[in-house]
């Protein structure tokens, strides 16, 4: 071998050792950004065939071992594009995997736009890609480590079979070997480049596809502009029918507040009926005690009647002569008569007219004014007996329900009374058998003889005889010592013995105490579950109860249900008496213009009658004074004639005169008061209604204003918001669905831990045979470039010439360039296409927000459409209810009207108020008169408790009298009760609950 082989095996040992830690920089390099720069790893993988080409034609120039040289000495081991058929099988699984399904049902429903579709499929694309270029690597480098195994033991067996080949032979199957490994190298250099030609023009088709596929989802400007046109269109009208809706609510609720304030007005006059009525009340009472009254004063008038008659006869005489002197007063009295008859025909001719005209109009006025009443009264009173006729029937139905219920119910009574007959028969019984053996007890108790004291008293006194008489026989027998002090034994042992006899009687009487106690406990606790099964009882059929309630209120919001629907139908009703009633409105307030001018004639003809009156009215005042002076002597004379028969009949009469007169005056003018106050309150309410709309209009007309502005701002902050809350949740769904693969991949590998750990061990013991496989070619490659020459074997062939290679080289690079050219037209072709691409996703998109703003402004006029709907619906539902009770408060009015009227005609008559009154009066009189003696009777007895309860002090006291002496135990004298003095025992107060509870002790016998 020549020195220029060795310099290019020592050139070929540096170039791999460099080439080995390029690889390992890019394998680290691929790991990090394998993901995201897959331009720049395609662009590393263009520079990595360029130098395993550059290395495949130094590699021509060596021997056997440098031809072999390109197989072994290439770039980092990256993703090689998988065959045509790969990619096609792949790329038909991504589109048809559920993530593309669900990504299109989400465009479909509109919760994500077009271009991020677009956007979310490339990037799932992209990451599949990844994947399964990644696994193909991995598969593609298992499948060249094997290889590379195989050949390094081929290598091996050749370098054997070489070590015995004789030196300096060349043969022609070394010769065409090395040009078969030529040929080899350009071929699979050449297939590859090819492979990732096409991969490329692949994804490149692909992404045209979806683009054209997106291009083809798009809506056209045109379709887009009539949309928004429709939608314009269709927000205007809802616009209208907005404001219209809003007239007709703010319309609905001055009616309603209207008739708030007529039932306010009408609570008010009803309040004032009643306080009438209780005034009339009190009158009965008063007038009821007039008859007694008027009975003393007609006593006194017949009196008076009698002194008058004496005075008569007295004036009588008197009188006769004045007639003379008045008789030439009367001549001149009459012709002045006749003078101011004249005068007043004529005064009441045009007061007749006048008022003629007066009446005139205000019949008019009332007429109309009644015949509005009337019509709009029969408009609600139709409607009214509609709703009657409606709610008959539902009230028909719950009556009919209710009665069924009612009958369950009474069933259900009979049922419990024959339960509880039985009950109390059977009690009865009982009550019978504890009566006959409480009735035996009594008489056994009754045949006993009575212990009231004495005979204890008795025992002690026959002890006490039967002490002194065993001391005196002691005494009187003169016994020895022995008998002695047996016979006090025998005194000391009865003793005890009649000492253990009442301590046994003491505790028999406790135990039969404690007996008794015991017994009650039992009873009462007998009686205590008795009453819990009765309570428990009746909680059962309050729970029945119940449940029954809930099925009828059920049924009744079903009513009620139907009612508001009918409710709802009445809408319509209202609505045309509510446009009926503006134009009477508006008709009135012509009449009440044209009444206007009639009133300014009249009063003008009124003022022109007034001053001629007021000038006849002076003519006849000096008339009149002129009359009365010679008409005061007559009347006086005619006065005394006539006042004592006068004063009789006047006093009679004077009292139910009055009372009509009086009646006659009020009845009169609360009906002037009334219909004066009517017209006036109608006039001026008409007015206010009229400068209140006027006022509501202009107020109306501004807020209008303003909330046209305030609904553009608002839009356009809802569409921005929109917009931006749109980019935010489709980001928070991107993220959902990268946590949910990374969740994914992290269960994965949690799941693959185990062989995983299986295949690191493998690795770590493949990368150990791998070093060692490197160690031996290192000294295979030390014998290899042994400087003695044992082991060359040269080669057959000729080297390429400078120029030679020098013409090659242009050759590969204008290849070079026209592939260079045919990419940058690629790349421009690739930027104009996503250029247009990303126009129009732009205009997808803002057609799409455009869409989605207006559909919400949709939506919300909708919903707010819907709920003045209903708010109109319930304020007509209120009003329709309001007007009912107000209906039923007026005629409960006219009701109680026509009653006051019927009590003050029989009051004027006589009578009584009503059929009733005097049973009442007289029930009232008797209940007052029980309560009265109730009272006295009620104070005697306290004061007799009072009486009875006086402390031992002298002090009023409530509590039981305690006792103030007892009876000593004492032997020693009589028993005689003794005062307790200042220190009196008192009653001690009842053990608590925890005392109640604990056994007394047990006291044990001392044994001695």
């Amino acid at each position: 071998m020549s020195s220029s082989d060795h310099e290019d095996d020592g050139e070929w040992n540096e170039e791999e050792e460099e080439e080995e830690e390029k690889t390992e920089d890019a394998e680290q390099l691929a790991k990090s950004e394998r993901d995201e720069e897959r331009k720049d790893v395609g662009s590393g993988k263009e520079e990595e065939e360029e130098e395993g080409e550059e290395g495949a034609w130094e590699g021509d120039e060596g021997d056997y071992e440098d031809a072999l040289a390109p197989v072994e000495i290439r770039g980092p081991f990256l993703p090689c594009p998988p065959p045509i058929s790969s990619l096609q099988q792949g790329f038909v699984e991504v589109s048809a995997s559920p993530a593309f399904h669900c990504l299109d049902q989400l465009f479909h429903t509109g919760q994500i736009t077009g271009a991020r579709v677009a956007q979310l499929k490339e990037l799932y694309s992209r990451l599949q890609e990844s994947f399964k270029l990644t696994r193909d690597s991995e598969e593609a480098l298992l499948r060249e480590t094997k290889r590379y195994t195989e050949e390094l033991q081929g290598q091996r067996g050749q370098l054997e079979s070489a070590d015995a080949f004789p030196d300096g032979q060349s043969t022609d199957v070394g010769r065409l070997r090395s040009q078969l490994l030529r040929h080899h190298n350009a071929l699979s250099q050449s297939e590859e480049t090819h492979t990732q030609l096409h991969y490329k023009i692949q994804s490149l088709q692909d992404e045209k596809n979806l683009l054209q596929k997106e291009y083809e989802r798009m809506p056209k400007p045109g379709d887009l502009e009539r949309k928004a046109k429709l939608v314009m269109e269709g927000c205007e009208d809802l616009r209208r029918e907005v404001s219209q809706r809003k007239a007709e609510v703010q319309s609905l609720q001055e009616e309603l507040e209207s008739r708030q304030g007529q039932m306010i007005r009408d609570q008010k006059s009803l309040n004032q009926q009643k306080i009438m009525r209780e005034n009339l009340k009190n009158e009965l009472v008063q007038i009821h005690m007039v008859p007694g009254e008027i009975m003393k004063e007609i006593k006194a008038v017949e009196h008076k009647k009698q002194e008058q008659e004496e005075r008569r006869a007295a004036l009588e005489a008197q009188s006769r002569d004045a007639q003379a002197a008045l008789a030439g007063a009367a001549v001149r009295a009459e012709e002045a008569r006749h003078e101011a008859v004249a005068v007043a025909e004529e005064l009441d001719a045009r007061r007749t007219q006048l008022d003629a005209q007066r009446h005139e109009l205000q019949r008019l006025a009332r007429d109309l004014a009644f015949a509005g009443e009337r019509e709009a009264q029969r408009q609600g009173d139709r409607a009214t007996c509609d709703l009657r006729l409606r709610h008959a029937g539902v009230e028909k139905r719950a009556q009919h329900e209710l009665l069924l219920q009612r009958e369950r119910e009474k069933e259900r009574e009979l049922r419990a009374l024959a339960k509880a007959d039985k009950q109390l028969k059977a009690a009865r019984d009982a009550l019978a058998l504890v009566q006959s053996a409480h009735a035996k007890t009594h008489a056994q108790v009754d045949s006993m003889p009575q212990d009231d004291g004495s005979n204890a008293h008795r025992i002690k006194e026959l002890r006490d005889d039967i002490e002194a008489k065993k001391r005196q026989l002691l005494k009187e027998e003169s016994l020895s010592e022995a008998e002695a002090r047996a016979m006090e034994a025998h005194l000391a042992e009865e003793a005890r013995l009649g000492g253990l006899h009442m301590e046994l009687r003491e505790q028999l009487r406790s135990l039969l105490h404690l007996a008794q106690v015991k017994a009650e406990e039992r009873e009462q606790k007998s009686r205590d579950s008795a009453k819990a099964k009765i309570r428990y009882e009746r909680i059962l059929q309050e729970v029945k109860a119940k449940d029954l309630s809930i099925v009828d209120h059920k049924k009744r919001h079903q009513e009620i249900v139907l009612r508001l629907k009918e409710f709802s139908q009445l809408y319509n009703v209202i609505k045309l008496e509510r446009n009926r009633c503006a134009n009477m409105i508006l008709a009135a307030a012509q009449q009440s213009a044209e009444t206007r001018e009639k009133l300014k004639i009249l009063e003008n003809e009124l003022e022109i009658l007034v001053s001629s009156s007021s000038s006849k009215a002076l003519m006849i005042q000096k008339q009149r004074k002129k009359h009365q002076t010679v008409a005061l002597s007559r009347d006086t004379a005619r006065a005394d004639t006539t006042r004592c028969g006068r004063e009789g009949r006047e006093l009679e009469e004077r009292h139910q005169r009055s009372q009509e007169a009086l009646a006659r005056l009020r009845a009169h003018v609360e009906r002037a008061q009334s219909g004066s106050r009517e017209l006036r309150s109608r006039y001026e309410e008409a007015v206010r209604q009229r400068r209140a709309r006027a006022s509501q209009l202009l107020e109306l007309e501004g807020e209008v204003c303003a909330l046209y502005e305030r609904l553009h701002v608002g839009d356009t902050a809802a569409r921005e918001g929109h917009v931006a809350l749109q980019a935010l949740e489709e980001e928070a769904r991107f993220l959902a669905m990268a946590r949910l693969e990374e969740t994914r991949q992290l269960g994965l590998a949690r799941r693959d831990g185990p062989s995983r750990r299986m295949l690191d061990e493998q690795l770590i013991g493949l990368h150990l045979q791998l070093l060692q496989y490197q160690d031996h070619i290192r000294e295979l490659e030390g014998q290899l470039e042994d400087p003695e020459g044992r082991r060359v074997r040269f080669l057959e062939g000729k080297d390429l010439s400078p120029s030679e290679l020098a013409r090659k080289t242009e050759e590969l690079e204008e290849q070079l360039a026209h592939k260079e050219e045919q990419l940058l037209e690629k790349q421009l072709v690739l930027e104009q296409v996503s250029r247009l691409a990303e126009r129009a996703d732009a205009q997808a998109r803002e057609g799409h927000n455009d869409t989605l703003s207006l559909a919400g402004k949709m939506n919300g006029v909708r919903g707010r459409l819907r709920a003045r709907t209903r708010r109109l619906m319930a304020l007509v539902s209120e009003l329709a209810m309001r007007q009912a009770a107000a209906l039923r408060l007026q005629q409960e009015v006219r009701e109680r009207a026509a009653l006051v009227e019927s009590c003050h005609a029989r009051l004027a008559q006589g009578l009584a108020p009503c059929d009733g009154a005097e049973r009442e009066w007289r029930s009232a009189l008797r209940d007052e008169h029980r309560r009265r003696c109730e009272r006295l009777a009620r104070q005697k007895e306290e004061a007799a408790a009072a009486d009875r309860t006086m402390a031992g002090d002298g002090a009023a006291s409530t509590a039981e009298p305690r006792p103030n002496c007892y009876i000593p135990d004492d032997d020693l004298g009589l028993p005689v009760p003794r005062p307790y003095g200042a220190l009196a025992p008192f009653k001690p107060s009842e053990t608590g609950a925890s005392m109640r509870h604990i056994r007394k002790p047990s006291i044990k016998p001392i044994e001695i």
